[in-house]
């Protein structure tokens, strides 16, 4: 499974059996994307081409998963590519609920795509506490384009220094994830 980021919230996961664009709501240009899932945005549809997602509920194409979960005023998604579980956090703004921290923790969450440009850094500090608990191995922000010191506030906050920036992650198998955390920066 490989994951690109397009900019602006948005990312392509290619998988061997599909691929799956997420972006934010809000968003419904889908350019040249053929033949996947589309997440986010602000319909839902069915067509030869797509799945196009925009809510919460449990959705499936080719083998590939998506479930939609309603938190705060937004919706998480979780996809399942290639026995990796990936996190779409975007929109979310404000700390979560008890059970709602608790349901993305029972998913089994290996990758947390999150915003930077969503919350303060206390939500950002919240939102670390969480992916610890949840286990996750990687973390991938987002949302930092506009060079405003938020990708260097966050990586200053996990004591990461002289990070550079990767054109894609790519994971073969779930072998293949870190015992620990850590965190990935895409261009």
């Amino acid at each position: 499974m490989e994951i690109k980021y397009l900019k602006n919230k948005v990312f392509v996961l290619k998988s061997k059996k599909g691929k799956v664009l997420l972006k934010p709501a809000g968003l419904n240009d889908v350019g040249e994307f053929k033949n996947g899932i589309v997440v986010g945005g602000d319909q839902f549809l069915a067509n030869e081409e797509n799945l196009f997602i925009c809510g919460p509920g449990e959705y499936e194409r080719n083998g590939n998963e998506v479930v939609g979960i309603k938190c705060g005023d937004g919706v998480v998604y979780l996809i399942s590519l290639d026995g990796i579980n990936v996190c779409y956090f975007e929109g979310i703004k404000e700390a979560l609920a008890e059970r709602e921290i608790n349901r993305i923790a029972d998913l089994d969450v290996d990758v947390l795509l999150f915003s930077l440009a969503d919350g303060d850094l206390k939500y950002i500090k919240k939102l670390l506490e969480w992916a610890r608990k949840w286990g996750i191995s990687y973390l991938v922000p987002m949302g930092y384009e506009n060079d405003d010191g938020a990708l260097e506030s966050f990586l200053d906050l996990l004591d990461v220094e002289g990070k550079s920036k990767e054109e894609s992650l790519k994971i073969g198998s779930r072998i293949e994830l870190p015992d620990g955390m850590e965190v990935v920066v895409l261009e």
